[in-house]
């Protein structure tokens, strides 16, 4: 059986593979995400709401195509319960949002380093103006 990936590589990976409609950076430093999030009992919602949902089931071994139930409402549990378990922050949840329901998220460990600070000098910047971002998964 292989190895259950871990959840933020993966999504990164996803992210960055623009596979998946509306699920996009939101910010040049790439820390903060959008993930479509579409009610399932809304008219309009179709298969490609879900996929994201549907992609983190399959990777994570929870669904297996042809052998499975299919559960969307499932799969969104499961992905919002493991981003919420590895402290990734909802920044805006815009799920209520007729015309574009979506969530806005940011990756945890993600923090603005200042001029002067002692990490900045432990990492040899030379200039002191700008700004480093760090992230620690």
């Amino acid at each position: 059986m292989a190895q259950r990936p871990l959840i933020l590589p993966w999504l990164v990976e996803q992210i960055d593979s623009r596979r998946y409609p509306g699920v996009c950076w939101t910010n040049q430093e790439r820390t903060e995400f959008c993930i479509p999030w579409k009610h399932g009992l809304r008219q309009d919602s179709s298969e490609h709401d879900t996929l994201i949902f549907k992609a983190w089931a399959v990777a994570s071994g929870s669904f297996r195509e042809g052998v499975d139930r299919a559960d969307p409402s499932i799969w969104k549990r499961n992905f919002r319960c493991a981003l919420k378990a590895k402290r990734v922050e909802v920044v805006a949840d815009h799920s209520n949002d007729s015309a574009n329901p979506h969530k806005v998220y940011r990756l945890p460990g993600v923090q603005q380093r200042g001029p002067g600070s002692q990490d900045s000098a432990e990492l040899g910047s030379d200039s002191q103006s700008q700004e480093e971002l760090v992230i620690h998964w």
